[in-house]
């Protein structure tokens, strides 16, 4: 018989600490690493032939962040594929953890599993069983970077008062990017929210 769950904590994560990820030796010499939420999940995709690490709770702290960003230092691109849930709150954490890396120089794209109408959730796991390897490195291949994930989810008819702040993690992303990057970004915001160049420039 298990014991009770204790209430100094709730969630087993609480009590976890994450020293060491799950899969880390995938990282090294990785060009490509793909971070999961789950164990399972990150078995799945080691599976079909894609590094990935994963923590020991369902998803990456703040706690977690500098020891994450060692361990992806030498990485060219970062690709985090959270659940697909009717809730988001797979894709809010995955955001989450792009905006912290972005913050500090990582290339990071926002993988998105497909989700059946009326399906409340997708895993990782579940999508490699019923789709198989090659589904799950097509969507890994065609993860959309995380400033474009975000302006994918600003409607291009969102109001000149919720717009500026709407953008503002944009920027921020953007900020430390060279001027070819930024200029491509400065034409797309300008053309889909109607805001002069000029005006997302300054």
């Amino acid at each position: 018989k298990l014991p009770r769950r204790s209430p100094a904590f709730p969630y087993v994560s609480d009590a976890v600490r994450n020293d060491t990820f799950f899969n880390e030796d995938a990282a090294r010499g990785a060009k490509e690493l793909l971070i999961t939420e789950g164990l399972p999940d990150c078995v799945s995709a080691q599976q079909t032939g894609i590094p990935c690490v994963s923590p020991g709770t369902t998803r990456f702290r703040a706690a977690d962040l500098p020891k994450l960003l060692e361990l992806t230092r030498r990485v060219d691109k970062v690709v985090i594929c959270n659940d697909s849930e009717e809730s988001g709150a797979g894709r809010d954490g995955a955001m989450s953890i792009a905006a912290a890396l972005t913050a500090e120089g990582r290339r990071v794209r926002i993988a998105t599993l497909p989700r059946p109408a009326g399906r409340k959730k997708v895993d990782l796991n579940e999508f490699v069983k019923e789709a198989g390897g090659d589904a799950l490195r097509e969507v890994v291949a065609t993860a959309r970077w995380y400033v474009d994930e975000l302006l994918h989810g600003i409607p291009a008819e969102t109001s000149p008062q919720e717009l500026k702040s709407a953008l503002a993690p944009v920027l921020s992303a953007l900020a430390g990017r060279d001027i070819a990057e930024r200029d491509h970004y400065v034409g797309l915001i300008s053309g889909k929210y109607g805001v002069t160049k000029r005006g997302v420039r300054e």
